[in-house]
């Protein structure tokens, strides 16, 4: 009889079918043991829900008293001393902990029950236990569950741009959360206001109180059955936007009650229907500019603007609101606001030097080559729609490595031709916020012309009309001058506001030619008849 073995190929093929089966096998046995594991839990939760309803019905009066809402507590401990419960069934493994309850909750006569599980090692110190429901974090806490609502519902905020940092934009935004285990009634009426005080409401004015709208669930019932904390959200609540430093956000509490009709009370008493949160740091103010302006001129080799003799004046200003302005009678030292024909050009640079406590993004927009209103508010209309990073006439307050200019020059304000030059300088913060300094510079190189003209021979005066075409406008309009008698032409000076100014010639009646009227009857042929009827002499 032939007997053959089994060749090595053969083998392998074995041994490889093998380890396939094996490979396969391996996971499928360690999710049987996964679902054992946690149906281990799940069957011994339902032993420990069993033992607590029945635990409720024979002391639900030790639970809850005489409330009708609420929630409350069962303790493993209580279970087992009223030989309700056993621990689970597992030689290694213990659930008698302080971590093992189940969290009641009480609408009249109905109930409602949450199981938590805190299992462990037997003989084990470790402090990680194994939880049921897997990953819960609840404990037993009696302070927030009274069986009232007096200290269930919470009141807090998003403070995740709440702290004493520094500031990283202008404007802050955060929520209101209410949570509460019975539930949140949608009639909620609960207002806010911010104060650069904490607890400050009592300095504040009922029009400065905002009345927030709350986003509240429906059907809370069965969430709360479910043992599941209701959860109100506030629309989003900005900072002002006229603040800089810290702000609080006040709370004030009109009208807060569960589903249950219970009123919600502060836990600190002693501010009654008010909380306080913050601070938020904000940042709405430009920075604090020094600015100097002297007589400049431009360097030949470097083309920069030099100071050229003294300091003209010196402008501290913060803020949009707090707007300083050079205007020529500055540059000029007299009270002559505009600069004239017989003015030399004038050419003006200023320093710069700021400070901020966000941080300068330190460049200077100006705008030396628009002729903006000489309105303020006209020209926060054209800053505020512009990206100043975008404009030409931008200085950038940095040398090469990138750091700060102590005394950043801008370059110069020529004043040389005829009219009104309205120059805004912007020096800009990190967060946007910009402090403005204007140059409020006139020029009128154009005399006054002499207009229509008049004399008044009863009153020995003459009248010239003064028309100004270089934008400083006539001192007087008309100007008057009075003659003697017999003179044939008056001299009059006209002025304009820059002064300068023209003579004008105004002939007197003196000068008229003299003419005599006669009046005659006429024939149809418009031929004189006769004598005439009437007869004067006119100057």
């Amino acid at each position: 009889m032939n007997r053959r073995g089994f060749t090595l190929t053969e083998l392998l093929a074995v041994v490889v079918i093998l380890g396939i089966i094996s490979g396969l096998s391996i996971p499928l046995i360690r999710n049987l043991s996964s679902t054992f594991e946690n149906n281990k839990y799940k069957y011994y939760a339902e032993s420990v829900l069993s033992s607590a309803k029945l635990y409720n019905n024979s002391y639900s009066e030790d639970i809850f008293g005489r409330k009708q809402y609420g929630c409350g507590y069962v303790t493993y401990e209580q279970l087992t001393d009223k030989k309700l419960l056993k621990d689970i069934s597992d030689d290694k493994i213990t659930c008698a902990t302080n971590e093992t309850f189940v969290k009641i909750f009480k609408r009249k006569d109905k109930y409602s029950y949450k199981v938590f599980l805190g299992c462990n090692k037997k003989n084990s110190t470790d402090t990680n236990l194994i939880r049921y429901p897997e990953n819960a974090t609840e404990v037993i806490d009696t302070e927030s569950c009274t069986g009232s609502l007096a200290n269930n519902i919470k009141i807090e905020v998003d403070d995740t741009q709440m702290g004493e940092d520094v500031p990283v934009k202008k404007k802050k935004t955060t929520k209101l959360y209410l949570s509460s285990g019975t539930g949140i009634a949608s009639n909620v009426s609960i207002s806010t206001a911010w104060s650069t005080v904490d607890k400050g409401w009592n300095n504040v004015d009922e029009s400065a109180w905002t009345k927030q709208t709350f986003s509240v669930p429906k059907h809370q019932e069965s969430q709360i059955d479910q043992g599941e904390t209701i959860v109100a959200t506030s629309k989003t609540i900005s900072t002002p936007a006229n603040e800089t430093g810290g702000v609080y956000l006040l709370v004030r509490v009109d009208e807060l009650k569960d589903i249950y009709d219970s009123n919600w009370a502060n836990k600190n008493q002693e501010d009654g229907k008010f909380l306080s949160f913050g601070p938020f740091i904000i940042d709405n103010l430009g920075p604090k500019v020094t600015a100097e302006v002297y007589n400049c001129a431009t360097d030949e080799e470097t083309g920069n603007p030099t100071p050229t003799g003294d300091l003209i004046t010196t402008k501290t200003v913060r803020g949009i609101t707090d707007v300083a302005t050079v205007s020529t009678k500055d540059i000029t030292g007299n009270e002559n606001k505009w600069l004239n024909a017989s003015t030399s050009p004038v050419g003006v640079c200023t320093k710069f030097k700021a400070e901020d406590e966000s941080g300068l993004d330190y460049y200077i927009r100006g705008s030396n080559e628009h002729q903006l209103p000489a309105n303020q508010e006209g020209y926060k209309t054209i800053a505020n729609t512009s990206d100043p990073k975008d404009l030409k006439e931008a200085t950038k307050c940095k040398d090469e490595a990138g750091n700060d200019i102590d005394n950043c020059v801008t370059k110069n304000i020529w004043v040389k031709d005829n009219g009104h030059k309205y120059v805004v300088y912007d020096v800009y913060d990190k967060l946007g916020n910009y402090t403005s300094l204007i140059y409020d510079l006139k020029r009128d190189t154009i005399a006054p012309s002499c207009g229509d003209t008049d004399a008044i021979e009863a009153e020995s005066m003459v009248t010239v009309e003064c028309t100004d075409g270089g934008g400083s406008g006539c001192v007087n309009n008309p100007y008057t001058s009075t003659y003697e008698a017999g003179a044939e032409s008056v001299k009059v000076t006209i002025k304009d506001n820059a002064k300068n100014s023209t003579k004008c010639t105004v002939k007197t009646t003196a000068s008229a030619p003299k003419m005599n009227m006669r009046v005659y009857k006429c024939s149809p042929s418009n031929t004189p008849m006769g004598d005439p009827i009437a007869e004067k002499e006119n100057k």
